[in-house]
């Protein structure tokens, strides 16, 4: 039995992009409700809006402040300007208070809001809200307050007036389910619900078209082998699939990647001494590298390298999931390791970085 550890350097973060192909970045499964279209802002609407009563309003009793409207919903999508003070004995309290004495003409009330989420830094502290319309919390809608030194210098208001929708839903959560993987292609693996039905706000011109609607998690195999788990929202009274995102990313190579590949691979290979190690039946190892785990700004550590490629003898093999290798492989021989393997495949300047 052939013992022995390879270790290898490697000084990166991975960043990935969704696609349930690893070489092409369309996905025919997921859905979008998005139409570029409708995110264009036009100058003269913004001026429309810009000079309604309501924000001339707030311009008069606060002075230089700035915004762009959301055009759908009609309110400040953003909006900052000179710190406006605000009571308040804790920064819930001053968002409150801002909302419900500045923002109401824009109607907005704090009582149709429901916190999320509440950053902080060592000068600002962000007040996120969701939108809550009879009791269900509108999924697209996002009010945030942004306060420094106890004041007000930054909100928006992206929450949406006349919502014309039936809050109880038609479909069963074992119906909604069905109707989330009704035209899945790949192998379902699992279906998970998430949480009780929302209201979507789906953009339209200078409108919304309501639904309510049900999430759903549905976790698949895809054509290459590749587990594809796709954020799913359907409305909840027909069942229509209204957005669909694959949550399981890649990593997309530059069109000359592969023909930069196989140039290279071209090129004679430096070898390894055997050092005179006997021909046993298996070789056996782990692969590990010196790591960025999180990003280029956390601690490096020493890991396995799981499902990596490595190519012996013209057949490629991969290591188990802590990088360890088990193979059935007459030695000494060489071996070619590859940063690539099941589930990525790394390029560096149109080449995937390996050594023998």
């Amino acid at each position: 039995m052939r013992l022995f550890s390879t270790t290898i350097l490697m000084f990166f973060s991975a960043l990935t992009f969704a696609t349930s192909d690893p070489v092409h970045a369309y996905d025919p499964l997921e859905i979008t409700f998005h139409n570029s279209q409708d995110q264009l802002w036009d100058y003269t609407f913004q001026q429309q809006l810009r000079n309604q009563p309501n924000w001339q309003a707030f311009l008069a009793e606060h002075g230089t402040w700035y915004v762009a409207f959301n055009e759908e919903a009609q309110k400040p999508h953003r909006a900052f300007g000179a710190p406006i003070p605000i009571n308040g004995a804790t920064p819930l309290e001053k968002a409150k208070n801002f909302i419900d004495n500045e923002l109401g003409s824009f109607g907005l009330s704090s009582d149709n809001l429901e916190l999320f989420s509440s950053p902080s830094t060592k000068k600002h502290e962000w007040l996120n809200f969701h939108q809550v319309h009879e009791g269900v919390t509108v999924l697209n809608s996002k009010v945030v307050i942004k306060i420094a030194n106890g004041n007000v210098i930054m909100f928006g208001a992206d929450a949406f007036d006349n919502l014309d929708v039936d809050t109880t839903p038609t479909l069963s959560s074992f119906d909604a389910s069905a109707a989330a993987s009704a035209d899945m292609t790949n192998e379902i693996v699992s279906i998970e619900m998430m949480g009780d039905t929302k209201i979507l706000a789906i953009p339209k011109y200078r409108s919304h078209e309501d639904h309510l609607v049900y999430e759903v998690m549905v976790n698949t195999i895809g054509e290459f082998n590749i587990p594809a788990n796709y954020y799913t929202i359907l409305d909840a009274h027909n069942g229509t699939v209204l957005y669909r995102q694959n949550m399981v990313s890649h990593a997309n190579c530059k069109s000359d990647c592969k023909k930069k590949e196989n140039e290279k691979k071209g090129h004679e290979k430096k070898e390894v001494l055997t050092m005179g190690m006997p021909s046993t039946a298996d070789i056996e190892g782990q692969v590990v590298g010196t790591v960025y785990p999180l990003s280029l700004i956390s601690n490096q550590e020493i890991l396995g390298m799981p499902n990596m490629s490595v190519t012996i003898g013209g057949s490629e093999y991969f290591t188990d999931e802590n990088g360890n290798m088990n193979f059935p492989v007459n030695g000494p021989i060489n071996a070619n390791f590859e940063l690539s393997g099941l589930w990525s495949h790394v390029y560096t300047d149109g080449v995937t970085p390996d050594f023998t």
